[in-house]
């Protein structure tokens, strides 16, 4: 017929391109699977991912079928919809104009937070845990969260960059990205080192080992890692400092609870069905995390601010690992814990039943 116009394309180049960013869309990825997985740097990809009786598709058995409870996670994480562009900095660009003793203070936690997260987002460059878990996982809709929780940890990298070009135009620093402090630098060795140890136990390890695995980076690593520094942050904003910073903190933070609440439950139907968690290795793990965050707080707070220091996000780390120590029904790691923020929410439990 004359003057039809021709049906719209999804495969036409001519169309509107994808979102910048979006580089995980979640449904996508639920049912034709995920991109490639990354090679580490400098070496060939790594022997569990290739194909033979050990591959993944023979050991993507950990949990299969429907899963409800991970459907709804993944409700809970498409609802909280943002974007690190969207976030207001412009009020941030006044700390060298603030002459007080406060301002110097605040905008050392603020570089300490940029590179904590730099060095987070580095280690899950090279070799993404949710990926990995998505291999591992044959459930469809525990795959479809951990797509969706790609999507979110993919959004950080521009949260650094964005961040880090606010403190560079209000202070006139040189330095692309923020510069790497001790403590992020041994955290991104303690991070690859763990989904090193996810990737290369997935065709060889037993199935407890595996859980244990996972249970390091889908609950300690989120449990115990962002959140002292969105903390930092979020204390800082509550005086009415920093407000940009604090409202990206706290986007980051929101997304990490629900991570982590979903880590939390896929462990416990894990280890219900291949194998219980021994309290004695997830201590240690929990430890580690603790003294590699408690390293980062008294480095950016060496002599703390008004309603925060690093004693009392010592202290709420241990309250943290003794929370997922009870979700889990193990004993605490450190009894006696308790939160001294408490304007902050707890970890929660899981709004809905462990088990089917």
């Amino acid at each position: 017929m004359p003057g039809k116009q021709p049906m719209l394309k999804h495969d036409d180049p001519s169309s509107t391109p994808p979102r910048p960013g979006i580089v995980f869309p979640a449904a996508a990825m639920a049912i034709a699977g995920p991109p490639a997985l990354p090679r580490a740097a400098g070496g060939p990809q790594s022997l569990w991912w290739r194909t033979g009786p050990n591959s993944m598709e023979a050991v993507a058995t950990l949990l299969r079928g429907e899963q409800r409870w991970a459907h709804h996670y993944y409700r809970l994480a498409c609802r909280h919809q943002w974007s690190p562009a969207d976030i207001d900095l412009t009020t941030d660009l006044a700390i060298p104009e603030i002459q007080d003793e406060l301002a110097g203070a605040e905008r050392r936690v603020a570089l300490h937070a940029l590179s904590w997260l730099h060095a987070m987002t580095s280690a899950a460059t090279r070799r993404p845990p949710a990926l990995i878990t998505w291999h591992l996982l044959g459930s469809p809709d525990c795959r479809q969260f951990l797509a969706r929780q790609l999507f979110d940890e993919g959004q950080r990298p521009a949260a650094v960059r964005i961040a880090t070009a606010t403190l560079e135009t209000a202070t006139e620093d040189s330095a692309a990205t923020p510069p790497i402090t001790e403590p992020a630098r041994r955290l991104r060795d303690w991070l690859q080192a763990r989904y090193d140890d996810l990737a290369a136990s997935a065709a060889d390890a037993d199935p407890p080992t595996i859980c244990h695995h996972l249970a390091a980076c889908h609950v300690v690593a989120k449990a115990l890692l962002l959140q002292p520094i969105a903390i930092q942050l979020l204390t800082i904003g509550r005086r009415g400092r920093l407000l940009g910073m604090a409202q990206l903190f706290g986007h980051l933070l929101h997304d990490e609870i629900i991570h982590l609440q979903f880590g939390l439950t896929l462990i416990k139907h894990v280890a219900r069905r291949q194998g219980e968690l021994h309290p004695e290795r997830l201590h240690n793990i929990l430890a580690q995390a603790i003294e590699l965050a408690t390293d980062q707080a008294y480095a950016s707070l060496p002599q703390g601010l008004p309603g925060l220091n690093a004693p009392m996000l010592e202290e709420y780390l241990a309250h943290a690992a003794n929370r997922c120590c009870d979700l889990l029904q193990l004993p605490p790691l450190q009894p006696g814990a308790i939160n001294p923020f408490s304007w902050m929410s707890e970890l929660r439990p899981p709004a809905i039943p462990i088990l089917p």
